[in-house]
């Protein structure tokens, strides 16, 4: 497996197209996701509440709720991620487009810039 990105306990590497956020102490998969296409990065939250991972789609899991989120059609890939002041993330997309995942308490939605 390759590691796109560490923190101090977690862990977030592929094979192939298959993506996995790993817990690292105990080496436990909290999530997954397929992508098409090797992912191209990843990025995990500087608190370590949530860690994205983007390609041809951008991956969100949530790791308070234990709950994932895809946003994205296939059709745009996401080439970079920057985690925000607000502890939002800013996506930027092989065209020259961003777009903005917020995440808070209640929801995470995804919106152009």
């Amino acid at each position: 497996m390759k590691t796109l990105v560490k923190s101090k306990h977690l862990c977030i590497c592929h094979e192939y197209e298959t993506a996995f956020v790993l817990d690292i102490s105990d080496e436990i998969k909290l999530a997954s996701h397929e992508f098409y296409g090797d992912p191209y990065g990843a990025l995990i939250d500087r608190d370590e509440r949530f860690a994205v991972i983007y390609g041809c789609e951008a991956f969100v899991y949530d790791l308070l709720r234990k709950t994932s989120y895809v946003f994205g059609d296939g059709k745009v890939w996401f080439i970079d991620a920057v985690q925000n002041e607000d502890a939002s993330v800013t996506l930027n997309t092989e065209d020259g487009k961003r777009y903005i995942i917020e995440i808070n308490d209640k929801t995470v939605i995804c919106k152009e810039k």
